[in-house]
């Protein structure tokens, strides 16, 4: 039991007991991972308990304990886990407006807090494919800001390839005119005549995606009204299937 005190993985501390026997068995062969989580963390190891449970009476056993107290609590502190958001509780700008090319199922927003040996630890967000309509998908992961930039280009190519097929809406058209208005207070302050440069929708959508409000970063990415789709960490119209 002192190798738990040098922080082994869960999936060790399995093995570990398993090859030690260090806990019974089930007659139906080796414990179930939830058992012998909550034997490791069950101070009746540790020659106190409580009785009855929930009762808040804390008694000490007459027995000799199996493990010190000391790493009773190591062991507990490895083995917290951290408490999950509500599902649900978590906005993520681009969550279910594209589908994975490879599974047609829809991509949604994951985070992750990365951990480094010497520096700070880095957030990020990636989009991923859900795989409800089929477990393994292909796709790689991709972060926010890659998407972004792949969004942008998107649109760029669709506006000088296709510009007939935009055809902003009422929100887009008064969110346009409020940034026109801001960009001309922007101008005017730096003795720039405004109407000398002109705004278009790429001004716009890069103003939009990486400053816009939630709605405005949503409603410039579906401008086309058409669904979009994620393959190879680009954005695309068309699906692979």
């Amino acid at each position: 039991m002192d190798q738990v005190k040098n922080e082994y993985e869960q999936e060790r501390l399995r093995i570990i007991i398993f090859e030690t026997r260090l806990f019974c068995y089930s007659h139906k062969g080796e414990l179930a991972r939830s058992t012998w989580y909550r034997m490791l963390i069950s101070p009746v190891y540790a020659e106190t308990f409580e009785y009855p449970i929930g009762g808040g009476n804390w008694y000490k056993g007459s027995y000799k304990p199996l493990i010190t107290k000391d790493v009773f609590e190591q062991v507990h502190k490895q083995l917290i886990v951290p408490k999950k958001s509500k599902w649900g509780g978590k906005t993520f700008t681009f969550k279910e407006l594209f589908k994975c090319a490879s599974r047609m199922s829809l991509v949604i927003g994951d985070d992750r807090c990365r951990k480094r040996k010497y520096s700070e630890p880095r957030y990020h967000i990636y989009y991923h494919c859900t795989r409800q309509k089929k477990y393994g998908c292909p796709e790689p992961y991709i972060t926010e800001e890659k998407l972004i930039i792949q969004i942008l280009r998107y649109i760029n190519f669709m506006h000088i390839a296709h510009p007939q097929l935009f055809d902003p809406n009422n929100f887009l058209k008064y969110s346009m005119g409020e940034y026109k208005k801001m960009r001309d207070k922007i101008l005017c302050a730096q003795d720039i005549n405004p109407d000398k440069k002109s705004i278009n929708l790429m001004d716009y959508a890069n103003y939009a995606i990486r400053n816009g409000t939630f709605q405005e970063k949503r409603e410039i990415t579906n401008v086309l009204n058409r669904q979009l789709y994620i393959h190879n960490e680009t954005v695309t119209s068309l699906p692979l299937i």
